[in-house]
């Protein structure tokens, strides 16, 4: 062990608040990122079942197929399963593939070229594939459920499931990192003079890099991994109300059971370091800006005048202690009342939009009905009433 990670842990054990709140913070902040992307996995998938249950699982579907080419396409080793149909134009067979990627549009083309189908005679507006070329067989595909996998509409510009969970990972990243930084930020003011007696004997420039930055390290080291198993288990209870809210309003039957993917886990744990590391990156970058001489003439002079900021009695020391940090860090203060006003319009916006999609917000007429009147019953989400009928 190095003699600057023997000063590094000798700091924690003489700060034991300040490295408990640090810890606090990081298995708070893995925590939100554990359980928001165990959500979103687990709703793909439930979606994904709601789409083939409610129209099926096909992700292509061959059209007007004479009974050879049907028989061949069953044959195709790129199929997990495919349901051949008789029409009256032919044959047609809803196909799954095994693997759901890009080159899907291309396979499903190359496979129809295999068995024989013939191409389109015209090339109108709307012959053309989801990745914007010019479509060469009578091929039409299950776009709603391809969207669950991130393969949309060349020209579509609406925003995938998996850019709306990253972007849900980034602000939540971005929010923590900026709560954890004002930690480590309040660490380097107290590490200052070592830093700067670490400068007078002579230590390197990474030395003293490393005496801040071994500090979220370590602290990342320790908190990831309990993070990500409190998070685990916070997931597995998030999602059991939500399954049963979901039975409970929507009376969906679809169960989809918790099932934790390793891959995530190590997604989480490097999403994680990364935010300690964005928290700890600007301390870092200003130790190589303390001066050892002007650390000894004035050490510590980063604070107001205690007597421009006024003490409010009645409250407890911790809050006159969070009252003064804010006002000795206006910038800060101000970054985090903008994130958190942000976070909070986008929650209001995503619970309209939910209500809005229950009709919530829907008209409807609750007046009294008499004879020899003309009534159109408008019901917002209660399909059991019956469906929209004039009485006389």
């Amino acid at each position: 062990m190095s003699i600057i990670t023997k000063l590094v842990l000798k700091y924690l054990r003489l700060n034991p608040k300040r490295t408990m709140v640090a810890v606090i913070s990081i298995i708070l902040s893995v925590i939100l990122l554990m359980t928001a992307s165990n959500v979103f996995v687990w709703g793909f998938e439930y979606m994904k079942k709601v789409e083939e249950t409610t129209y099926g699982s096909w992700h292509a579907k061959y059209h007007d197929l004479t009974l050879e080419q049907a028989k061949r396409l069953k044959l195709q080793a790129e199929f997990a399963s495919c349901e051949l149909i008789e029409t009256d134009t032919g044959w047609q067979a809803d196909v799954e593939l095994k693997m759901i990627s890009d080159e899907l549009f291309q396979t499903t083309q190359e496979i129809g070229s295999r068995i024989g189908m013939t191409k389109l005679s015209e090339l109108g507006i709307e012959d053309f594939r989801p990745d914007g070329q010019a479509a060469e067989h009578d091929i039409s595909y299950h776009m709603d459920l391809l969207d669950f996998y991130g393969l949309q509409y060349y020209n579509q510009q609406e925003m995938s499931m998996q850019k709306l969970l990253w972007m849900l990972i980034a602000i939540i990243m971005g929010i923590t990192a900026l709560l954890i930084y004002s930690i480590f930020s309040l660490s380097f003011m107290e590490k200052q003079k070592y830093v700067g007696l670490l400068d007078c004997i002579g230590a390197s420039r990474i030395q003293r890099i490393l005496f801040v930055f071994e500090e979220g390290i370590i602290l990342g080291i320790i908190s990831v991994p309990i993070g990500i198993l409190a998070g685990t288990i916070a997931s597995k209870y998030v999602l059991k109300i939500v399954a049963k809210y979901l039975r409970d309003v929507w009376n969906l039957g679809i169960e989809v059971p918790f099932t934790l993917d390793y891959r995530l886990v190590f997604l989480i744990a490097g999403l994680g370091m990364c935010t300690v590391f964005f928290a700890i990156l600007i301390p870092t970058v200003q130790v190589l800006k303390v001066n050892s001489m002007q650390l000894i003439y004035n050490a510590g002079e980063t604070k107001p005048e205690t007597s421009k900021i006024k003490y409010y009695e009645k409250f407890p020391v911790e809050c006159n202690m969070a009252v003064r940090n804010l006002l000795c860090n206006k910038k800060k203060a101000v970054k985090l009342f903008v994130f958190a006003a942000l976070s909070i319009v986008v929650a209001f916006n995503g619970y309209i939009q939910i209500q809005s999609m229950r009709g919530k917000y829907l008209l409807e007429d609750k007046r009294a009905e008499y004879p020899l009147d003309a009534w159109v019953s408008i019901y917002s989400d209660d399909l059991t009433k019956g469906e929209n009928a004039i009485k006389e």
